[in-house]
């Protein structure tokens, strides 16, 4: 209700060391690779992602761990990763775009840079919110964004405003909406 955002990362060492050094050039991800032609049309698809990226000590912690399993990289993963991390902690962010595989990708974790319920924000703060997370996000060359507007997707719906809001300041490539839908 007051406009601000939260970022989680109360046992991540050395983040004032982290924040002061600079990435070596700009960040850019490696892309994953388009699905094979025959996958178009009817079927079941599935998409895998990992949560929990807004929070820096899930990314410094567990995420480390899950990501340094030997199958990592055998199917596609878009791994939730907040994109403060371009400032906060670039040689993290770097440590991740340089040993991703081609299956890995990175979208901006919930709700963009900075953990809000955009549900909750007013018109005025969504929208300077969503202009520093389009910023942050650029850094980061990240084009795609998950959302969380609270635990449970029917406990809050998106309302139009707020899904127009984030299309027009972000223009993404994609959207994820909370955790199942």
């Amino acid at each position: 209700r007051s406009g601000k955002a939260i970022l989680g990362g109360e046992s991540l060492p050395n983040l004032s060391f982290l924040a002061g050094m600079q990435a070596p050039e700009p960040f850019r991800q490696k892309r994953v690779v388009a699905p094979p032609p025959d996958l178009e049309g009817d079927g079941i698809y599935l998409s895998f992602a990992v949560p929990d990226g807004d929070n820096l000590d899930f990314i410094g912690g567990r995420m480390h761990e899950m990501w340094r399993d030997k199958t990592r990289g055998s199917v596609p993963i878009a791994w939730s990763i907040n994109p403060l991390l371009a400032v906060l902690a670039p040689p993290l962010l770097d440590y991740y775009y340089f040993h991703a595989s081609g299956a890995d990708s990175f979208v901006a974790a919930p709700s963009g840079a900075g953990y809000i319920y955009p549900g909750f924000a007013s018109r005025g703060d969504l929208i300077q919110y969503l202009a520093r997370a389009k910023s942050a996000m650029a850094s980061a060359d990240m084009d795609t964004v998950w959302l969380l507007n609270s635990f449970r997707a029917y406990e809050i719906p998106y309302s139009e405003e707020t899904l127009s809001a984030y299309a027009t300041a972000l223009t993404p490539r994609g959207i994820l909406l909370d955790y199942a839908d």
